[in-house]
């Protein structure tokens, strides 16, 4: 799932809840744009973070003096900038 659609996805529960909780007067209609447009930014960080996980695990080994060489895949070893990377 990439990220347009996992935000579809979430904008469309989050919607339907929060139409909701405005029937039920719980919160106001005002609020509902508000609380739609951080979670879809929380949602596109925390994406972020979890796609970029193993870039930033395999160049962190990398910058060990203890570790001579990582074989990895070439799509990772191409977005990793050491010389200690290398495709399998």
């Amino acid at each position: 799932m990439n990220l347009t659609q996992l935000q579809s996805v979430v904008k469309t529960l989050l919607t339907t809840i929060l139409a909701y909780l405005v029937g039920k007067g719980w919160i106001a209609d005002g609020q509902v744009e508000g609380i739609v447009a951080a979670a879809i930014a929380i949602v596109a960080v925390a994406h972020g973070f979890y796609v970029n996980r193993a870039v930033a695990l395999v160049g962190k080994a990398a910058s060990l003096s203890e570790v001579e060489v990582i074989q990895t895949t070439p799509k990772l070893a191409q977005a990793v900038p050491s010389d200690k990377v290398i495709p399998a």
